[in-house]
């Protein structure tokens, strides 16, 4: 599939570039402006001293910054308090996105000292993940009519164990998603909107792309919805009930006579939530004020598991987590978990699960889980911390203090340091902002504010991670990094001279006349000593 600038520049090839009647054949090409692996590199635009400049997400420029910093005899505790580059380094990748680590970690942990639920009631409630049970149907039908009556076998499944009452719960995609940030870095070139005519249009080859398009996935709800009304489907809901979710309306199918389905709209269940992992709660919520003693969440989602254990004091019913391959499943019972561990942690998991990485917030580089779940059991202060979403990485009270210490004392440099008080508090509003999201996931309709102002900002129309307020270096440093001295350095009209400042080892100078003292005693001495060994 071609994307519209593939298609344009095809169709302007076909009918302006190779008709005789317009163009020579033998006329040259015009040039086209392609996407390289260097456009990904994130940039960020500063001005300084009343001129612009861009600075590159490039790893060598930390090393280049400081080289300058200790050669101006800058104050070094002073320069670590910025990030020495447009983007924070602990805390994302080169190309702009989150630092991603292993979510399932922290469910292991949890989890390690309590043995699969083996007496699950055959009458529990099911709530399914909609779309990660659409994206590991394995082989994909042909049609479209093929394919609705082979997710709904795989979905009403438990039906057959004598459960009575199925959810298919999916997520929403408003415009300005918090997930939508990490859901556009992972959305591939070349992907259409697909409209479902007919039941016998062909299901695009492509299963996994076609279902990384937010509207197609809309689309797909609502077609599986219209598809699971028509008669064809009223045996197996008899005198059954399947609630299927689509955009934020839910709606109840059932039968009571084995041949026809009626739908009607649950308001109950009618949401604002944008994940299904708190729909699932909210629904494993109605479930037990409808008289279910037992429910069953299927998801492969870790964070499922941590808003369950969290939230489960909410809910009157026993919850079980379904997780695993189709070939090696299990059974976690959430309230058996939540007694192996105290109820602080309990309550600081969401918290702890925000701040340390999720799919909205950023991981600490070369910090797991597994370090910050040990401390929070370990020191009750770290529980503290987790409960109100503060950082305490250092002996030290402050967090550019400790970049400080780490950088002069074990030469710590990059993603090996800490954020800075700056991009750390901006992690932490973000991680805020989650926690305070999965806290109301048992409220149909939550007041939540808008994400801007909370780390994240409109650009251009689209909801971006604001990572730093502060510019990413000071503005002297920045000036003298971007010194385009080559020759001689004795005009005015060299940056370095035009600032009155000596040039460094980052300056790309050859006989250069602007050098300290020091500087030269140091380049002398080196050429002596290998005078000397010759």
């Amino acid at each position: 599939m071609l994307t519209p600038s593939e298609k344009n520049a095809l169709f302007s090839l076909l009918t302006k570039d190779l008709s005789p009647q317009k163009v020579s054949f033998y006329d040259p090409l015009p040039k086209l402006k392609l996407k390289t692996l260097s456009a990904q590199v994130k940039t960020k635009s500063v001005k300084v001293k009343g001129q612009e400049v861009i600075v590159r997400a490039d790893r060598s420029l930390f090393a280049r910054l400081l080289i300058v910093a200790q050669t101006r005899s800058l104050n070094m505790s002073v320069v670590l308090c910025y990030e020495l580059g447009p983007l924070p380094w602990s805390l994302v990748s080169v190309d702009g996105s989150l630092a991603k680590t292993a979510k399932s970690k922290l469910l292991d942990l949890l989890e390690k000292d309590i043995p699969p639920a083996e007496n699950v009631p055959g009458n529990a409630a099911w709530m399914i993940d909609a779309m990660a049970l659409l994206q590991s149907l394995g082989t994909i039908p042909a049609t479209f009519a093929d394919l609705a009556m082979k997710a709904f076998d795989v979905a009403t499944a438990a039906f057959l164990s004598g459960s009575v009452r199925i959810d298919f719960v999916v997520d929403r995609y408003p415009t300005h998603s918090i997930k939508r940030c990490e859901r556009s870095q992972g959305v591939k070139q070349g992907i259409v909107k697909i409209n479902i005519a007919n039941l016998l249009q062909k299901c695009p080859s492509q299963w996994k792309k076609y279902l990384s398009l937010d509207s197609n996935k809309t689309n797909l709800s609502e077609f599986l919805l219209q598809e699971w009304i028509r008669p064809e489907y009223a045996e197996r809901l008899h005198h059954r009930l399947f609630y299927v979710t689509h955009d934020a309306k839910c709606t109840l199918l059932t039968s009571s006579d084995g041949v026809t389905v009626t739908a009607q709209c649950v308001a109950d269940l009618e949401c604002c939530h944008e994940e299904a992992a708190t729909r699932l709660l909210l629904h494993a919520a109605h479930a037990a004020t409808m008289g279910f003693a037992s429910v069953v969440i299927r998801s492969p989602d870790t964070d499922v598991t941590i808003l369950a254990c969290s939230l489960c004091p909410g809910i009157t019913a026993c919850i079980f987590f379904r997780t695993g391959t189709k070939t090696r499943s299990r059974f976690i019972d959430i309230q058996a978990v939540r007694n192996s561990v105290s109820e602080n942690v309990c309550d600081a998991l969401l918290g702890l699960h925000a701040l340390t990485g999720c799919d909205t917030t950023s991981a600490f580089k070369r910090r797991g889980k597994r370090l910050f779940y040990n401390y929070c059991n370990r020191i009750r202060n770290y529980v503290m911390v987790f409960n109100d979403l503060v950082l305490y990485g250092s002996k030290t009270n402050s967090i550019n203090d400790c970049r400080y210490e780490l950088f002069s004392v074990k030469g710590a440099q990059g993603d090996n340091l800490p954020p800075t008080q700056d991009a750390l508090q901006m992690h932490v509003q973000r991680a805020n902002y989650q926690a305070a999201v999965w806290v109301r996931a048992l409220q149909a309709k939550p007041v939540v504010p808008s994400p801007c102002g909370y780390g994240w900002e409109i650009v251009n129309d689209q909801l971006t991670m604001k990572w730093m307020t502060q510019k990413p270096t000071p503005d002297d440093l920045l000036v003298l990094v971007n010194c385009r001295c080559h020759t001689g350095c004795s005009s005015r009209r060299r940056s370095c001279v035009h600032e009155g400042m000596p040039c460094t080892d980052a300056c790309d100078c050859e006989d250069c006349d602007n050098q300290t003292a020091s500087c030269r005693r140091e380049t002398d001495s080196e050429g002596s000593d290998v005078e000397a060994e010759f």
